[in-house]
């Protein structure tokens, strides 16, 4: 008789088992589905913060390069108005040189 409790407590110890590894291979599954979902929404919004980020930098790059075509040419407008100066100085020298003889 023994023996007989003895398989039926291991029946129900087994089927006990058996619906708590089930129960936790459900809550594990959730879980899962959970960390997943997790992750691809993460994903999604550092690609979000990438894009921003990179159109931000491409937007900048042209400013950048406009700005040093205009600093280029400015430089170069300098240079001409200095050199026109010049002339200009040198003309007025040789004018006011001509009206004192």
């Amino acid at each position: 008789m023994a023996a007989k409790k003895s398989t039926k407590r291991s029946n129900g110890n087994a089927h006990d088992m058996g619906a708590l590894l089930e129960s936790m291979d459900k809550k594990l599954d959730i879980l899962s589905e959970g960390v997943v979902s997790v992750r691809q929404e993460l994903i999604r919004r550092m690609d979000d913060g990438f894009k921003r980020v990179t159109d931000r930098i491409e937007l900048l790059e042209g400013v950048v390069k406009q700005n040093s075509a205009d600093i280029k040419q400015n430089s170069a407008d300098i240079k001409q108005n200095s050199a026109d100066i010049k002339q200009i100085s040198e003309d007025i020298k040789q004018h006011s040189a001509d009206i004192t003889q």
